[in-house]
């Protein structure tokens, strides 16, 4: 599976608050009509639909979010086909727009400022699978020896994909994996690292499981606290760069907020440094538990 980040574009628009939530309401509905969301804002700009945001009701009952499909961009719906609601219906659709930014101008901050955050914190908060590899022969080593036994690796171990000891493969099933060791046992088809002579290749699936229900307690602890540290990253680099990815953006457009109130300076210091206090507490907070983890 792709990274994408640790949170949504929706999550990052709302903690962001530059747009807007809109109401549509289709007082009678008829199968022979297309219906597109309202995109344009009260000042005649362009905005889009922001992806996770959309909600729909009919005659007050919540729609079934896989019957239909906006296109974020236009904000065309398409009704699956069998589960277009009845003509005369009364359909009322609520959604997030925002003025400046897509979907994918979203999601490129939000992954910027994941792997910063990795970068940061030196840990992963998600399932990943590295590949490590020590030749002492070739003079590196990237591999910490614990013991003649024992593999010490930067991240907490979920499981080893292959391990292969100066040429002779080893049987993933026989070694023991604690925290960040890998052990090998009486089982294994070779019974010692020769050390930092030797040519050791493994591969290794580390990290936090992406399954919710795979996780510990701490764990899920982690993952809500990366992705508060992502939007609170994601945002730095909107703020400290705004014509960065996003052109149309400039600091003379003054944004509203959700509760009425605007921004007149998207670089205003004082948002910088709220942001930037609250990262570094939540990339303490990370680096706290995750080193009790491994």
């Amino acid at each position: 599976m792709t990274f994408t980040g640790y949170c949504t574009p929706a999550e990052l628009a709302k903690f962001l608050d530059f747009g807007n939530w809109r109401e549509f309401t289709i007082q009678s509905f008829d199968t022979s009509d297309t219906y597109y969301l309202p995109l344009i804002s009260d000042d005649n700009k362009l905005t889009y639909v922001i992806e996770g945001t959309v909600s729909a009701t009919n005659g007050g009952v919540l729609i079934d979010p896989g019957e239909y499909t906006v296109d974020y961009e236009t904000g065309k719906i398409t009704w699956e086909t069998g589960k277009e609601p009845t003509d005369g219906d009364s359909i009322v659709f609520i959604y997030y727009v925002m003025r400046g930014f897509t979907n994918a101008d979203l999601k490129y901050y939000i992954l910027l400022g994941a792997r910063r955050l990795e970068k940061d914190a030196n840990a992963v908060f998600r399932e990943l699978t590295s590949e490590y590899v020590t030749d002492g022969n070739l003079g590196y080593d990237y591999i910490h020896y614990l013991s003649d036994v024992t593999l010490q690796l930067p991240y907490n171990v979920l499981s080893v994909e292959e391990l292969n000891i100066d040429g002779t493969d080893v049987s993933v099933s026989s070694l023991k994996i604690k925290g960040n060791n890998v052990s090998l046992t009486r089982d294994s088809e070779v019974r010692y690292f020769s050390g930092k002579a030797n040519t050791t290749y493994i591969s290794v699936t580390h990290g936090i499981p992406d399954e919710e229900a795979d996780r510990t307690e701490e764990q899920n602890r982690l993952v809500d606290f990366a992705k508060e540290a992502n939007k609170c990253i994601s945002a730095i680099m909107i703020l400290d760069s705004p014509n960065g990815r996003n052109t149309s953006l400039d600091n003379s457009y003054v944004v509203q907020r959700s509760d009425g109130s605007v921004r007149p300076d998207l670089t205003i210091e004082s948002e910088l440094t709220r942001y930037e206090k609250k990262y570094q507490n939540l990339l303490a907070m990370l680096q706290m538990i995750n080193g009790k983890l491994i």
